[in-house]
């Protein structure tokens, strides 16, 4: 990720279509375990910190499903998702 400059990767299936994100912050839990940094649990559950960092496969480590956009959709519309959805990076479907 250093070398090519990126903080994130699109995880695509089998068809190509984006299904999910790996963000730098999803790897930053892998490498930091269970405990956390400075010994803190991370949360558990299904949308909590804990199974990420117990991950190995990009399924199991990404953020899902990825929020989209269309080619067509204007740059407000882009704005609004990524707003309303709380995300920094926003691949085409």
């Amino acid at each position: 990720m250093r070398e090519w400059h990126v903080s994130a990767f699109p995880v695509l299936d089998s068809a190509d279509h984006v299904i999910g994100m790996l963000p730098e912050a999803d790897l930053l839990l892998k490498q930091v375990g269970q405990e956390g940094p400075a010994g803190h649990l991370l949360a558990s559950g299904a949308g909590g910190e804990r199974p990420k960092a117990a991950g190995v496969t990009a399924a199991e480590l990404m953020t899902a499903p990825a929020v989209t956009i269309g080619p067509q959709d204007s740059v407000a519309v882009a704005a609004r998702r990524m707003y309303d959805r709380r995300v920094k990076r926003l691949p085409a479907r």
